[in-house]
């Protein structure tokens, strides 16, 4: 039920927000305003947070609201095993990832986030998937569509160095549905196998 609640009030915030842009009448203003204080009361209901943290934030985005774009890195090494990261946030297990920088490329952001997160560098080499991760999804308010990258093959006996932002890793042979994914990551993983097996991807173009 709260997923359906998080999706409409994703959808109050847009309208409020991309209204906000446009508006000029003081009163069509106000009410634009009062859609986002609202649909931040309902969040904060549900989420926790305090309703006066949310409203600043989502009044600091003024103007048409698009997903957010997230790069999702899909590290395989010469033995076909994928790299998974245990989070230290909700300590639940994903794969490296993070937000595209403004200025970066989806390709430039895998490079980074891979360093940051593991220590590695890594070769993109194109695009296995791309997914969509919204409120009626998980439990936050961020609607974001995310690129699943592909790398070269590492070797295996690189060692891996953990940023604070993961407490543990390993490197799995097989998808496994008794390990505790953050959200959205288990229906990578199925896409990272499929790829190893296929050896299927989009190239990046300039």
């Amino acid at each position: 039920m709260n997923n359906n609640i998080l999706f409409l009030l994703d959808q109050i915030r847009a309208i409020g927000s991309e209204g906000l842009l446009y508006a000029s009448d003081k009163y069509d203003i106000e009410r634009y305003k009062k859609l986002i204080d609202l649909a931040s009361k309902k969040y904060a209901e549900i989420l926790d947070i305090p309703p006066e943290e949310i409203s600043k934030t989502l009044k600091k985005e003024i103007g048409c609201i698009t997903p957010k774009l997230g790069v999702d890195i899909a590290i395989v090494n010469n033995q076909r095993e994928v790299l998974i990261l245990k989070r230290s946030d909700d300590k639940k297990w994903g794969i490296p990832c993070g937000w595209e920088d403004v200025g970066e490329t989806p390709f430039e952001t895998a490079i980074r986030e891979a360093k940051e997160e593991a220590g590695l560098d890594i070769k993109p080499l194109g695009y296995i998937a791309v997914t969509n991760k919204g409120p009626d999804l998980y439990s936050g308010i961020t609607h974001q569509l995310n690129l699943l990258v592909a790398v070269e093959a590492i070797p295996k006996r690189i060692p891996i160095k953990l940023s604070h932002e993961h407490i543990d890793y390993q490197w799995i042979k097989k998808e496994d549905d008794n390990i505790d994914w953050h959200p959205g990551h288990k229906r990578l993983i199925k896409l990272i196998f499929q790829y190893i097996y296929n050896g299927v991807f989009i190239p990046h173009r300039q």
